[in-house]
Order: C-alpha cells, then structure tokens, then sequence
C-alpha cells in the first residue's frame, strides 16, 4: 500500500508540467518509440485481481480484491537508442530494457529491437531470485487513413527457450481518443516441454479498452484477463476469461 501511494504522489507532482500527447502506445504491448532525443516518459501500470462482474457492489467492480502494480521509466538517447527501467509487483520483478528504433522514418511501417533482462523472486523460494533475458521485435503501421493501426510483437524468451507473441489493433475515433485490443496466443501450450507447459495456463490473454492523449500524457483503461504487465507474462496464458479492470496512465517528461 505504501508502495501505491508513493507512485500516486510522484505521479502527481509529474502532472504539473504541460506537453502534448506524444506516442501511438498500447496497454501492454512493445510500440516502437516516438520519444524525441532526451526526452523520457513515467508510466504507472495497474491490473486489479477481481473479475468486475463478480459481486460488483461487494467488489467494487473487483477493485478491492487486490492489484498487480509495476512503474516504468524511459529514456531516450541519440542513435534512436532507448533505456527502460521497471518494477512490477508480482514476484518483486525488476527489469532492465535497451532498444534501438530502426532507421525506417519514410516507411509506412516502424520497427524497434528489444533486448530485455529480468529478475524476479522464485514463488516457491522467495529468498532466491531468478534472471534471464528476452529479445523482443515490436512493429507498428504509420495509422491507415489517419484511424487504423496495427501493433506486432515477436519475441524469444531465454528462460523458458520459447518464441512469444502478442498482436494489437488501435482504432482513432477522435484525435485524442482511440479504441484498443489485444490478444497474445499461447503458441506451445500442448508442445512446449513438460517444465514449460505446467506453467503454461488453459486461456489465451486479452484485453480491451480505450486511451486517452491530452496534455503529454495518456489515459488508458481497459478490461482484460491477465494481470501480466509485460510480454512475457501475458503469453503464459491466463487462469479464466474473467475480465479485470485495469488502467496506464503515461507521462512525458522534457529536461533539456
């Protein structure tokens, strides 16, 4: 709790500053940066445990049924270099993200290569912690007729040696609003080896929502039934096909 309410306060000390909306981002998926040289962004992350339509007066919508919550820092550097630092609840991950945007600014499309190390608690041996890397292509359209964009993750996880995936579309209904999906298909859960498939869970992850860009920042709220917050995680599967209410609220930052 007092983890959540420190992220609230930075996040609102953040909020006093005045840019303009900046990237085409969705709400788990890798999107190829549109961050200017030396420019950053914070971004908070939360995936509430309670499906919305159990009880929802009790629940609140499943709100207080508990929370997966992960805080994010980009910055980018010249050469379309990029460096991601994060923090997610669950498991008490930690990440370290380098990506580098290809050069393809004419193209109608836009690709950038990830490569990802990740620490994180062993559930059953809390006081051991294990790591590993990710390498990670996320490819996205320039919008078709100014209102369709489509987003492509293609990853290989070092961990478990499987290839991962995750597909998105990003609908623009008003310059600022945007409908989103997502669906990340669960490839090797009857193929994958048998240390692998018992981790693997019997549904395939999605989500769905809207977002929001004003002022420098973007709002995103969505239902889906994974509480993952990256890649990885969310192409382990999910228990259920309760859907979860969750939120993104991203922030751009310009110190020089």
């Amino acid at each position: 709790m007092r983890l959540i309410k420190s992220i609230f306060i930075v996040l609102f000390v953040l909020l006093v500053f005045n840019l303009t909306a900046y990237q085409r981002s969705c709400f788990g998926l890798l999107s190829p940066t549109e961050l200017d040289n030396f420019e950053s962004e914070i971004s908070i992350q939360h995936r509430f445990r309670g499906a919305f339509d159990e009880e929802p007066f009790d629940t609140f919508f499943g709100i207080n049924r508990g929370a997966n919550v992960a805080l994010f820092y980009r910055q980018a550097f010249i050469y379309n270099a990029e460096l991601k630092l994060g923090y997610i609840k669950d498991n008490n991950e930690y990440l370290v993200e380098g990506s580098w945007l290809l050069p393809l600014k004419e193209s109608p499309v836009q690709a950038q290569l990830n490569l990802q190390y990740f620490s994180y608690e062993d559930f059953f041996n809390p006081e051991k912690r294990l790591k590993n890397v990710m390498a990670v292509l996320a490819v996205q359209n320039k919008p078709v007729y100014d209102r369709l964009i489509f987003n492509a993750n293609l990853g290989y996880e070092a961990e478990n040696e499987r290839l991962v995936s995750g597909i998105g579309v990003q609908v623009i209904i008003l310059p600022t609003l945007s409908w989103l999906a997502e669906y990340y298909p669960v490839w090797d859960r009857n193929s994958a080896p048998q240390g692998v498939q018992v981790q693997l869970r019997k549904h395939d992850s999605f989500g769905t929502g809207i977002k929001l860009d004003t002022y420098g920042h973007h709002f995103m709220f969505m239902l889906g039934n994974n509480e993952g917050m990256t890649l990885r995680k969310s192409t382990m599967g999910s228990i259920t096909k309760d859907l979860k209410f969750g939120f993104n609220i991203q922030r751009r930052l310009e110190f020089f």
